[in-house]
């Protein structure tokens, strides 16, 4: 069995690989829900007025993927950038510790919704506000990937990275190989 036929047949028809290609082609600091379309539904919804019948045409026929934490910092690889927690409406908040060069992957499937709190050093920017600007508690949501987080710095060096370090990022977005 080959590389890929081994990565064809433990996760390749997930959304993670189309996630870690996002995460690599766009400069996208912030926290966004992730959807898959796989009717073409979107660019009809982009025409009707009423975000009801948008929001149930959402949660009917696009796929739901998950969250995606983009942080945008220069630390060094291994640096705790401080931690996240996540509150899901379980007994008790679910809260990780944010470490450079990491991709972490929280799998909460989409029935789960709730509110995410950061706690992160000044250093570091999601969507153009630093840890101590950020006030809000964005929604979050579960899918396919559920919730991941991308902690590592930015700009993304060039070059290929390590074997090691590629199966690290696949791992964060769900692909086991």
């Amino acid at each position: 069995e080959t590389f890929w036929d081994n990565f064809k047949h433990n996760g390749f028809n997930t959304g993670g690989l189309g996630v870690l290609s996002w995460l690599h082609g766009a400069d996208v600091s912030g926290v966004w829900k992730v959807f898959h379309d796989g009717s073409n539904l979107v660019p009809a919804l982009g025409r009707l007025k009423k975000e009801g019948v948008i929001n149930i045409a959402i949660d009917r026929y696009l796929k739901k993927i998950g969250t995606v934490i983009v942080l945008t910092h220069a630390e060094p690889e291994g640096k705790t950038l401080g931690s996240m927690e996540f509150d899901l409406g379980f007994s008790e908040p679910q809260k990780i510790d944010v470490v450079s060069g990491q991709i972490i992957r929280l799998p909460f499937d989409g029935g789960t919704a709730g509110a995410l709190s950061l706690s992160l050093n000044d250093t570091v920017e999601i969507d153009g506000l630093t840890g101590g600007q950020l006030r809000q508690k964005p929604d979050i949501v579960g899918g396919e990937l559920g919730i991941v987080v991308d902690a590592r710095p930015r700009p993304l060096p060039h070059g290929r990275p390590s074997d090691e370090v590629f199966s690290q990022w696949l791992e964060g977005v769900g692909i086991k190989i």
